[in-house]
């Protein structure tokens, strides 16, 4: 099975995870744009977002940011921030758990990231946008 078999069957089974997972990246992606960093990685996800069992923990994430990438909500983000610890779009995560692994960076395609949210209803069932002020 190829990566887009792969992606397609797991959209099918878990589809509510990898929609509460890409509306949480993308609020992330939000919160750090409001904190003036334009780019962020799948560390900063709250924990309420992230997948609970192990097989979705390690799925889940990264086939909700290839179709976030594929729908034109993000981007990846391949500036270096030397100060910040950013090398060609990739830094130490900031999750102890992840023991420095790198993880790559993105930037948010913020006219696009808004209509998604609108479209699945998330600004108006979760007002967290409203919230953080965006």
């Amino acid at each position: 099975m190829n990566h887009e078999q792969a992606k397609d069957a797991l959209s099918l089974w878990k589809h509510e995870q990898i929609e509460k997972y890409a509306y949480g990246f993308l609020l992330a992606g939000f919160r750090e744009l409001d904190l003036g960093r334009n780019y962020f990685g799948s560390d900063n996800v709250d924990d309420e977002w992230q997948p609970k069992d192990g097989e979705s923990r390690r799925s889940v994430p990264g086939s909700a940011i290839a179709m976030l990438r594929n729908a034109g909500c993000v981007a990846d983000h391949f500036s270096s921030i030397p100060e910040r610890g950013v090398f060609g779009g990739r830094r130490k995560s900031l999750r102890t758990s992840r023991n420095a692994a790198k993880v790559p960076t993105y930037r948010l395609i913020v006219g696009v990231a808004r209509e998604w949210m609108g479209r699945k209803g998330y600004i108006a069932r979760r007002g967290q946008l409203e919230m953080a002020g965006i």
